[in-house]
């Protein structure tokens, strides 16, 4: 695929940028800057919901039917599940978070590990999830109307614009450490 659509490259921009917060939190948490892990998880967390919502609104909505169904390798409900999974698992790993930052002394080193691991499993099922669209819907895009792929695009680039200054806060400080 040599010619990737707007929108083909924005997604997979998205992933990779989401995978850079999800690593900026964790390095955050490995330091035990809990302040600075609460802002990168934040900002992963807003970012992976809105990456759900767009591709639910845009790409895997059945009423819409943006994309060509038949020519899936996988139907729509399946992506649909997938991003349900995603968010339950993404709602819970938040709530243990909350609770990490309240523990102290040994409880805290324990809880840490147990969401170490659970993020860990967590991020499998990402990358599981981003290598199935990768294979199948992203290369149907091309048909999507540029009206659609506009606002997918803009909404991305205005989370990304929201995010730059604690991303480059986050960067700076990470690299000096």
């Amino acid at each position: 695929m040599t010619d990737i659509s707007p929108l083909t490259r924005c997604i997979t921009e998205h992933h990779s940028a989401l995978y850079q917060w999800f690593l900026l939190h964790q390095e955050a948490l490995l330091c035990r800057q809990f302040d600075y892990a609460k802002q990168a998880w934040e900002v992963f967390e807003s970012g992976l919901l809105l990456h759900l919502s767009l591709e639910n609104t845009y790409l895997f909505s059945s009423e819409q039917q943006l994309l060509d169904e038949s020519k899936l390798r996988w139907n729509v409900n399946l992506y649909q599940k997938e991003h349900g999974k995603i968010e339950q698992l993404l709602s819970k790993l938040s709530k243990m978070l909350v609770e990490l930052y309240v523990f102290d002394g040994r409880v805290q080193r324990l809880a840490l590990l147990e969401v170490l691991e659970k993020q860990i499993s967590f991020r499998q099922v990402l990358e599981h999830h981003e290598e199935r669209e990768e294979m199948d819907a992203l290369t149907l895009l091309s048909a999507i109307s540029c009206q659609d792929t506009e606002l997918f695009i803009q909404a991305i680039e205005q989370w990304h614009e929201k995010n730059n200054d604690t991303l480059g806060k986050l960067k700076e400080y990470f690299s000096s450490h």
